[in-house]
């Protein structure tokens, strides 16, 4: 999850398959796709942090493999429609 590398290319040749085909794939049984997926699980690891207080924004952001602390928190802003600030007020 700390991997800013880590990508769908990545992920496409560690599962030994196409593009197309894991993109299908993930469509078919989650919905979503396979950067949809990542990013969903990156944010929900984000929400679980932020809410045992152990780390700063800047922290977590490093953690989950964001190389920007702005861009972690407006890609949080959108997924869950507020900030990582106002997350522990929801």
């Amino acid at each position: 999850m700390a991997d800013s590398m880590f990508s769908v290319a990545l992920f496409v040749e560690m599962m030994g398959v196409s593009k197309s085909l894991l993109h299908m794939k993930f469509k078919e049984i989650l919905g979503k796709s396979a950067s949809e997926f990542i990013l969903s699980i990156r944010m929900k690891e984000a929400s679980r942090l932020l809410k045992s207080k152990q780390y700063t924004i800047s922290e977590i952001s490093d953690l989950l493999g964001f190389n920007d602390a702005s861009y972690f928190s407006k890609s949080f802003k959108k997924y869950f429609n507020h900030s990582p600030r106002e997350h522990n007020n929801e």
